[in-house]
């Protein structure tokens, strides 16, 4: 959510956890230089609200809580239900476990977030995006015209 920091980097956009009003703060402010992604909503009428700003993408899920080898069902409905109805794209927190990925690719949501899965000690975060990529090309949705 830190702009500075986003630009320091040369990072093509932040993800922001804010409410509505702050949510199109930040889109209006940086809307013509970086993309601006939304999370936190936990309910159907909190995304709705939050989507309503057109954010590009919404985050279903919280970083660092991840840590339950399947995705938090709350998340996994959220997505599914975003994805059928919205034009938004929509990422949805996978669990710890790499095989995970599945699970969040039959919501349909276009983006699957690892972060245990690959990061944790003892793992080889080049080797876990190539199997997760690997898995999601053999059972993932394909996105047509």
């Amino acid at each position: 959510g830190d702009s500075r920091i986003a630009g320091r980097v040369h990072a093509d956009g932040i993800h922001v956890e804010a409410n509505r009003q702050e949510l199109a703060e930040t889109i209006e402010r940086l809307a013509d230089r970086m993309m601006v992604g939304a999370g936190g909503a936990k309910t159907r009428d909190e995304a709705l609200e939050l989507g309503e700003e057109r954010p590009d993408y919404m985050f279903f899920g919280r970083f660092g809580y991840d840590n339950k080898p399947e995705p938090h069902h709350r998340n996994l409905a959220l997505g599914e239900w975003w994805a059928q109805m919205i034009q938004i794209p929509c990422i949805v927190m996978a669990g710890s476990e790499l095989a995970s990925v599945e699970t969040v690719a039959a919501t349909g949501a276009e983006f699957v977030a690892l972060s245990s899965a690959v990061f944790a000690d003892g793992l080889d975060p080049r080797a876990a995006v190539a199997a997760a990529n690997a898995l999601l090309d053999q059972i993932a949705p394909r996105f047509e015209d």
